[in-house]
């Protein structure tokens, strides 16, 4: 398994993906990045990343919060548009 993205496909991912789902707090992240979340389909990093490398990617994650990147991934909680996006 591979290093989680960095660069912009991350930063898109990350601050267009609902984050706030799961928590406004750095430890809330920390907990997502470390559990994962199977539902959603994210992987666990406990396993691939040290743990110093967890809170440098939750850092990382929380830089990003209210950012408004182009072309943002959807929501996941919210209704989804008429038409596809690039993401489908």
């Amino acid at each position: 398994m591979g290093r989680p993205a960095t660069s912009e496909s991350a930063r898109l991912a990350v601050a267009s993906s609902g984050v706030d789902d799961h928590g406004d707090k750095f430890s809330d992240s920390i907990k997502v990045i470390w559990n994962g979340v199977p539902d959603k389909g994210m992987v666990t990093w406990k396993g691939t990343l040290k743990p110093d490398e967890i809170l440098g990617v939750a850092s990382y994650i929380y830089t990003l919060r209210g950012t408004k990147p182009p072309n943002p991934k959807p929501p996941e909680n919210q209704a989804q548009p008429d038409k596809p996006n690039i993401y489908e």
